[in-house]
This record gives C-alpha cells, sequence and structure tokens, in this order.
C-alpha cells in the first residue's frame, strides 16, 4: 500500500476524533434539566408486570424450596424434645477409663511422597518444620512418630492413636 495513503487516512481519523472530542467537550451541559426525586424506598417500587410474583398462591411449588441453599431442598423438622420419663430409678453404669484426645498438631501438613526401590520418604511441614521435613517410617514428629507411608497418604501414631495424613483432599479415604 502508498505510505502516503496511509498517511493521510491517518490524519483524517485523527483530525475526525479531534473535531468529536471539541465538539463534546463544548457542548453546553444542562444539569437543571433533570429534577431529582424522592428517595427511593420500597414502597415506592413499582409492582413489576413480568417479574416473580409475591402471591403466595401463584407458584407453592417455587415458594416452597429455598433460594440460596445449595442442595435447594427445605430444612429438616427438628426432632420433637423427648417427653419427661417418670422418674425411674438409675442403673448403675460401671465407671470407664476417660478417653483422652490427643489431636494433631496444629498447621502439621504432607507436602510431598518420595518412594524408590529402596526408600520411603515423606515430605512434612510443622511448626517445627515450616520449610518442611523429609522423614522416613519411624522418625518422630513433634511427639507422633510416622509409621507407614504410602503412595498417596502417610499415618502418624501416638501410643494407641493412628492419624492418616493424605496428599490430596480428593483422594482421601472415607
Amino acid at each position: 500500500m502508498n505510505l502516503r495513503v496511509l498517511l493521510l487516512a491517518l490524519m483524517a481519523v485523527c483530525g475526525g476524533l479531534a473535531w468529536l472530542c471539541f465538539s463534546l467537550y463544548a457542548a453546553p451541559l444542562s444539569i437543571d434539566a433533570i429534577e431529582p426525586g424522592p428517595p427511593w424506598s420500597p414502597d415506592l417500587a413499582p409492582p413489576a408486570e413480568n417479574g416473580p410474583s409475591t402471591d403466595e398462591k401463584s407458584d407453592p411449588a417455587i415458594l416452597a424450596r429455598l433460594v440460596f441453599s445449595p442442595t435447594r431442598r427445605p430444612p429438616e423438622p427438628r426432632p420433637a424434645e423427648p417427653k419427661p420419663v417418670e422418674a425411674q430409678p438409675e442403673k448403675a453404669v460401671p465407671a470407664s477409663e476417660p478417653a483422652i484426645d490427643v489431636a494433631l498438631p496444629d498447621a502439621v501438613v504432607l507436602q510431598g511422597i518420595f518412594i524408590d526401590s529402596e526408600r520411603r520418604r515423606a515430605l512434612i511441614a510443622s511448626p517445627s518444620h515450616p520449610d518442611g521435613a523429609w522423614l522416613k517410617a519411624g522418625d518422630e514428629l513433634e511427639g507422633w512418630t510416622v509409621s507407614r507411608i504410602e503412595e498417596d497418604e502417610i499415618a502418624l501414631t501416638l501410643g494407641q492413636r493412628e492419624v492418616p495424613l493424605t496428599l490430596y483432599v480428593d483422594n482421601a479415604r472415607k
């Protein structure tokens, strides 16, 4: 294409845009033409002609469902409170040892697993190892012992309690 024709076309476009900007800038503004109305309130809103109706007789199937519930099912009714039973002699319950629930330390995250023919290691981040530490079966982490390492999870044990840590949440076993 000829360079002069291209340059003339570009100058014509720039001139047209400059004229448009100037004419819009120089146009008189009339702020007084629009009168402010009363502040909006729900009572002043006109009824929607084709919109949703608030009449309960219009569509009970739609109105019966919860709009913002993820399952959109009505909530389950609460079970009735148990009626007081006449005083009965209490049966003696043998005392059992209290169950001590030791929680896994906070912020313990399984970040990776390495398995080859000779070794199995798990990369675990914790408050004592914020960058992560490679542990093998039998190593200790804040009082817990790594008992087993599999492809997608490991197990930490403390006494008789065993807690699995999965590598991916989607692969968590039930």
